[in-house]
């Protein structure tokens, strides 16, 4: 009863993946690529783009 039991199982996984293989796979639009940047406590004036002479962020400047 035992063998029976999982010969019938492994063969419904079978059948399952099968039909899965052979599903047609649905159109899915392109999404955008987005990278959202967020960073913590910096004043209005914490980027040298936004003109502060005192500090140096040239990685942040490019992205901006």
């Amino acid at each position: 009863m035992k063998i029976r039991t999982i010969v019938v199982f492994l063969f419904c996984v079978c059948t399952i993946s099968v039909k899965a293989q052979n599903a047609p796979k649905e159109q899915t639009q392109k999404k955008p690529n987005i990278i959202f940047i967020l960073t913590d406590d910096q004043r209005f004036d914490a980027l040298g783009y936004a003109g502060n002479k005192l500090i140096s962020t040239p990685e942040m400047d490019k992205l901006a």
